[in-house]
C-alpha cells in the first residue's frame, strides 16, 4: 500500500488488534490507528510477494488486508 510506506503494522495477541502506526521521516509515531480487531489472537503480519498484507491468527487462519478506498 503506497500510502502506508514507512508506517509500522503491529499485531497484538492479547487484544486481537492490528494497528497501523504512522511515522515521520525521523521515526516518530504521529498517529495510531486500529485497522481491525476481534479477529482472534493475531500472531504475525507479513507482506506477500503480491504486495498484499497477510495476518496469521493463533487459530491458524490467514487474513488478507485490503485497504478501504
Amino acid at each position: 500500500f503506497p500510502e502506508w510506506r514507512n508506517d509500522l503494522l503491529v499485531s497484538a495477541i492479547a487484544s486481537g488488534q492490528l494497528r497501523r502506526l504512522r511515522t515521520t521521516s525521523d521515526g516518530r509515531v504521529i498517529e495510531d490507528e486500529i485497522l481491525f480487531q476481534d479477529q482472534g489472537r493475531l500472531r504475525d503480519v507479513h507482506s506477500g510477494r503480491d504486495g498484499e498484507l497477510y495476518v496469521l491468527t493463533s487459530e491458524g487462519r490467514v487474513l488478507r488486508v485490503d485497504p478501504v478506498e
